[in-house]
């Protein structure tokens, strides 16, 4: 089983980012669910959902403490408190949403692949003011390779039918091929 922890603030598209990264998911025969967690339930305020994926069905409810992968929406999370390393195990992968080269995020020592996305700069070009979820959703393609970008597209498409779900599938590929990533 893979566990996932998304990490973000209020409006960025990280509850649904989970939930259409789940149904990729369910679409490609495996078992998956998402649990979304959240605090001040207010723009900009820290967001939390959590992913499971697996082969075989999944009793466990639960939030994710010791995750696979962590994708995050905002660096700056780390700076309201945010600890995105915590429960992190050796083989954890890391998707995080920044400017930055992996190298640069201060963090391989925490993670063993890193992919960094400018996925704000993405969804400017293509989609203008709307929340960074599906080019985060195809640099974590890239990044985990545990869902194909076909398999994401058209959970957008589904998600967000006629145009604005062929500009939310082109967002994904265009995260998918834009991605930076770093391996120990």
């Amino acid at each position: 089983m893979k566990q996932i922890k998304f990490y973000g603030r209020g409006g960025q598209g990280v509850v649904t980012a989970s939930k259409i990264f789940v149904s990729a998911v369910i679409q490609e025969g495996k078992f998956a669910h998402a649990v979304p967690s959240f605090g001040q339930e207010r723009k900009g305020a820290p967001v939390f959902a959590y992913a499971r994926l697996d082969e075989k069905p999944i009793d466990l409810r639960s939030f994710v403490y010791n995750p696979d992968g962590v994708i995050v929406f905002d660096l700056f999370i780390r700076e309201l408190g945010i600890d995105i390393s915590s429960g992190v195990k050796p083989e954890t992968v890391l998707v995080a949403n920044t400017k930055m080269s992996p190298e640069e995020t201060g963090l391989t020592s925490d993670f063993k692949k890193i992919g960094c996305i400018d996925a704000f700069a993405i969804t400017e070009e293509i989609l203008g003011k709307a929340p960074p979820n599906a080019a985060m959703l195809g640099a974590l393609c890239k990044t985990t390779e545990w869902v194909s970008l076909e398999s994401i597209c058209n959970a957008l498409r589904e998600y967000l039918p006629g145009k604005r779900g062929e500009l939310n599938a082109k967002a994904a590929r265009c995260g998918f091929s834009r991605v930076q990533i770093w391996k120990k």
